[in-house]
């Protein structure tokens, strides 16, 4: 830091936003032990900072935002045939016809779509794994991936239909074709 007192042109990646805020904290307490200010440089994840380091390709449409994608998993779910539905979940004890268990599977099954899209897997991926590599997996076990896989589908429809796109999805199309910007980039391994 002692070289550089305006670093808001630069990015900087972590891992995660409690990392980014320990920075960020660490900066600041060494601004102040140094007497002098400081221009805070960007701080993200991967995830949040692919659409700053690329110009996407024209026609590329926006990542959706989490209550779009939860909706968009639920209407998908809602849409499946019962003898699916039996599949992927069982319904609540408590929970009657009336209840809504998409709403809360929609929840988890968004959660485990961020992460294997954050590295890059898919539900099928995860399906053709453990048929291969884990022979011990009861065998209904892939097909539930296989199917959260086609449900996967019917979500990336429905957002496309409503002008949106899976956000990991998205920043695959952007490493892969967008154009990348020419900007300073820093990856940063903060304790927390």
């Amino acid at each position: 830091m002692e070289n550089y007192e305006d670093l808001s042109e630069v990015r900087v990646v972590v891992r995660g936003s409690r990392a980014g805020r320990r920075l960020l904290e660490k900066l600041a307490v060494e601004a102040d032990r140094q007497k002098r200010p400081l221009f805070l440089p960007k701080i993200a994840t991967i995830a949040r900072i692919v659409d700053e380091l690329f110009t996407p390709p024209s026609g590329l449409l926006p990542a959706a935002p989490e209550l779009t994608q939860k909706l968009a998993w639920m209407e998908a779910l809602c849409r499946l045939p019962q003898e699916k539905k039996s599949k992927l979940f069982q319904t609540p004890e408590g929970v009657g016809r009336s209840g809504q268990p998409e709403l809360l599977l929609a929840q988890r099954l968004l959660t485990l779509r961020n992460e294997l899209g954050g590295e890059g897997v898919s539900f099928a991926e995860v399906a053709r794994v453990m048929s291969e590599k884990m022979p011990e997996t009861p065998e209904t076990e892939p097909e539930r991936w296989e199917l959260l896989e086609d449900v996967f589908g019917e979500v990336r429809k429905i957002l496309v239909k409503a002008g949106w796109m899976d956000p990991a999805e998205r920043r695959a199309v952007l490493a892969e074709k967008g154009t990348p910007q020419q900007v300073q980039v820093v990856l940063a391994g903060v304790v927390e």
